[in-house]
């Protein structure tokens, strides 16, 4: 895999068109911070849509309320991403973003982890 970083978040090329982000400290971003993301991983897919593996283990990664909206606001993001995973370390936080994500909905596929294999698997589906 190829290496490409935002900040201290590592960005490697998977297959089938998967990214994987590794947040290498704990951060707050904004809707800007998530803008400039976004385009840092639509130059690093092979396509878009693309399949996208948060890996956040031992590290917390807030979004703004802006942050979490800009997927639904932004006409430059819509589509951008096909379903996304997020692995946590931590089953108390699992649980945590199961019921946030009751609360809020993500226009595409999210579901959080425990472990980066049930992930894999998980979003293999939507090749």
């Amino acid at each position: 895999m190829t290496s490409t970083y935002f900040r201290l978040n590592r960005i490697e090329n998977g297959p089938n068109n998967t990214l994987y982000v590794y947040p290498e400290q704990d951060e707050i971003m904004d809707a800007t911070d998530m803008f400039d993301l976004l385009e840092i991983l639509k130059e690093k897919a092979e396509s878009i849509p693309f399949k996208m593996i948060f890996v956040l283990n031992g590290v917390q990664f807030y979004l703004t309320k802006e942050a979490r909206n800009l997927y639904k606001t932004n006409d430059a993001a819509n589509g951008v991403i096909l379903a996304q995973a997020a692995v946590f370390d931590s089953l108390a936080t699992q649980i945590l973003v199961d019921l946030l994500l009751k609360l809020y909905a993500a226009p595409y596929p999210l579901k959080p982890f425990r472990n980066l294999e049930d992930a894999e698997k998980w979003i293999q589906q939507f090749d």
